[in-house]
C-alpha cells in the first residue's frame, strides 16, 4: 500500500516567504539576437548555450575566479543542453547532421565526440566518468550511458515505453518512465553496482523531471492537480512533499541540503508569465524566494551556495540572460566571518585522516590565507585562497582526497570568499 508523503512544508506557503539573503550578479548581457539558455554550474564555471538566431547556438562558460567568458563550442551548428562535472563540460551536437553528445575536458582543453549512431538524443547528464542520456536509436526513448574509464556504451532502460530525463550521481541513475501510461509517468532508479531498476513513484499521476544528488531525489509531481515539488530520501525510504503552494512548482535541482525551482506563484503580467526561483533548505525547513523579479525567471542550478538561472526581466522575447545568486552564510556577515569560516574549515581538515605531505601542503596554504585575512590583506588571502582550491583539486586528481572532502573544502572556500567580495562588507 502506498504511504502518503510527508509534508515537510506548512500549507500556508500560499502567503508571502522570506527573501533569501545573499548578493544577485548579472553574468550575460543579451543582444538582440541572442539569448542565454538551460545554465549549469560547478564550483567556479558557469556554462550555457547561447542561441545566435540564423548562427547555430554555441556552448558558452563564465569562469567566476577570473571573470572571463569563453566559447567551449563555436561553429555555425547547434550546440545545446550542456551539463558540467568538475573539468568536463557535456552537450548535445547537431554538426553531423543530427544530434549526438560531445565532451570539453577543460583540464586538456580537448573536445571529444562521445555517441556515433544516428539518432534523435537528449538530456545529458554526467557525473565522474560516466555520461547519461536518452536515446531514440529503438523507435523508443531509452537510457543508455557512456563510461569514460573503459571507453564503453551502455544502454540501461529496454522497457517498450518511453524513459526520459537522465540524471546521475555516484551509482544511480534515475529517470521518467513513462510504462505505466503517458498521463501516469513515475520516477526509475537503476544501480549499476547491483544492476537493479526500481520504481521509487507509484502515484497514478504523472511524476517527471528527476535531480539527484546523494540519497536524495527531487522531482516535479501533478498528484494534488497541479505541480509541486516532492523529495525521496534512499536511506529512509521516505518521500516528502516540498511544496504546497496552490500554484506552479517545477524543475527542480538539489545540492546538499539545499533544493531550488521554478515558482508561478507570482501573477501574469500581460503576455509574461511571473515565473520566480525558490528555494528549500532541508536543515532549516525554511522555504525563501530568491527572485520575485515580476517577470520571467526559469532553469535553475545550485551548486554550493550559487544559484544561476535565465532571466527574462527585459520583457523582450530575445533578452533572456543569465543571473547569479550567492546565498550569504549568515544573517549578518561580518569582517571577521570569512576568517572564522577559514579556521572552521582547517579543523575540519585536521579531522581528515589524509597523508601527512598533504595535510602539510593544504594547511600551509589555509594558514597563508588566514594570516593575510587578519592582516587586512584581501586581495592577497583571495589569491592564495584560490591557489587553495587548484591545490585541493590536484591531491584529489591524485586519489588523496574523497570526492566529498573535495566538494565540502572548495564549498566552504568558496563562501569565505565570496562574503570577503561582499561590498561594504565591514
Amino acid at each position: 500500500t502506498e504511504t502518503e508523503a510527508t509534508q515537510i512544508s506548512p500549507y500556508d506557503r500560499v502567503q508571502e516567504v522570506e527573501a533569501a539573503p545573499g548578493v544577485e550578479t548579472q553574468i550575460t548581457t543579451s543582444e538582440r539576437v541572442t539569448v542565454h539558455y538551460c545554465p549549469a554550474i560547478y564550483g567556479d564555471k558557469i556554462i550555457w548555450y547561447n542561441n545566435n538566431y540564423g548562427t547555430g547556438s554555441d556552448i558558452c562558460m563564465y569562469d567566476l575566479s577570473t571573470s572571463t567568458m569563453s566559447n567551449i563550442s563555436d561553429n555555425e551548428f547547434d550546440e545545446y543542453d550542456p551539463v558540467i562535472y568538475k573539468d568536463r563540460i557535456v552537450w548535445i551536437d547537431s554538426r553531423n547532421g543530427h544530434p549526438e553528445i560531445y565532451m570539453y575536458n577543460l583540464s586538456t582543453s580537448t573536445e571529444s565526440r562521445i555517441t556515433n549512431f544516428r539518432s534523435f538524443k537528449a538530456g545529458p547528464d554526467v557525473y565522474e566518468d560516466r555520461i547519461v542520456w536518452f536515446d531514440m536509436r529503438n523507435g523508443n526513448y531509452d537510457i543508455y550511458m557512456y563510461d569514460l574509464a573503459n571507453s564503453t556504451e551502455t544502454q540501461i532502460t529496454f522497457n517498450e515505453s518511453g524513459q526520459t530525463s537522465p540524471s546521475i550521481y555516484g551509482d544511480r541513475i534515475v529517470w521518467t518512465d513513462s510504462r505505466n501510461g503517458q498521463e501516469n509517468t513515475d520516477i526509475y532508479m537503476y544501480n549499476i553496482s547491483t544492476a537493479r531498476e526500481s520504481q521509487l513513484t507509484k502515484n497514478e499521476s504523472d511524476q517527471l523531471g528527476p535531480a539527484i544528488y546523494d540519497d536524495k531525489i527531487v522531482w516535479t509531481d501533478m498528484r494534488n492537480g497541479n505541480a509541486d515539488i516532492y523529495m525521496y530520501n534512499l536511506s529512509t525510504c521516505e518521500e516528502y512533499q516540498i511544496t504546497t503552494n496552490e500554484y506552479v512548482q517545477a524543475n527542480p535541482a538539489i545540492y546538499e541540503d539545499k533544493i531550488v525551482w521554478v515558482d508561478c506563484r507570482g501573477k501574469q503580467s500581460g503576455a509574461y508569465p511571473d515565473s520566480d526561483i525558490y528555494i528549500y533548505d532541508l536543515s532549516t525547513s525554511k522555504e525563501m524566494s530568491v527572485v520575485t523579479e515580476g517577470s520571467s525567471q526559469s532553469d535553475p542550478d545550485i551548486y554550493g551556495n550559487r544559484i544561476v538561472w535565465v532571466d527574462n526581466r527585459d520583457r523582450h522575447w530575445q533578452h533572456y540572460n543569465i543571473y547569479m545568486f550567492t546565498l550569504e552564510t549568515s544573517e549578518e556577515p561580518g569582517a571577521a566571518e570569512p576568517v572564522e569560516g577559514l579556521k572552521k574549515l582547517k579543523d575540519y581538515l585536521n579531522s581528515l585522516c589524509l597523508q601527512l605531505s598533504t595535510a602539510t601542503v593544504l594547511g600551509a596554504r589555509l594558514d597563508s590565507a588566514i594570516a593575510y585575512l587578519e592582516k587586512g590583506d584581501e586581495e592577497k588571502s583571495l589569491t592564495e585562497l584560490e591557489n587553495f582550491i587548484e591545490c585541493v583539486y590536484s591531491m584529489q586528481e591524485k586519489g588523496r582526497l574523497e570526492d566529498k572532502e573535495v566538494e565540502c573544502i572548495v564549498s566552504e572556500t568558496q563562501r569565505s570568499i565570496d562574503l570577503m567580495k561582499i561590498p561594504d562588507r565591514i
